[in-house]
């Protein structure tokens, strides 16, 4: 299984669960809104470095958008406990076959940036 099909699985899982990974179990994500928990956690994983209301059309393009706040976006954010993505990575991480390794350390992500070593030197 691919990587994001593996996550996408695990993130259901989670959302089957969401009570152990928010604030206010009884609250929190309990009503059909327009991001859910699972909504919620992906668009965290994949933000872009674009502007909030670009990240919302780009990562919410199959719903209606349109009705999505950076406000609605912060607020769900704040209901999510770091705990929850603490268990994607053991979950994910458990997932992995015969996982390579750099000097030692699992290689799990790597970063995109660009830089200029004149420059930051």
């Amino acid at each position: 299984m691919n990587p994001i099909k593996k996550l996408q699985t695990i993130l259901k899982e989670m959302e089957a669960h969401k009570f152990q990974y928010v604030a206010e179990p009884q609250k929190d994500f309990s009503r059909n809104r327009k991001v859910s928990f699972y909504d919620m956690m992906w668009f965290l994983l994949f933000i872009g470095a674009n502007s909030m209301s670009e990240e919302i059309r780009r990562s919410f393009n199959h719903k209606d958008f349109s009705y999505i706040s950076e406000a609605a976006i912060l607020k769900s954010r704040s209901k999510i406990k770091a705990s929850a993505f603490e268990q994607l990575l053991r979950k994910f991480n458990d997932t992995l076959e015969n996982p390579k390794e750099y000097r030692g350390y699992r290689v799990l992500a790597v970063d995109g940036s660009d830089f200029s070593s004149l420059y930051n030197a």
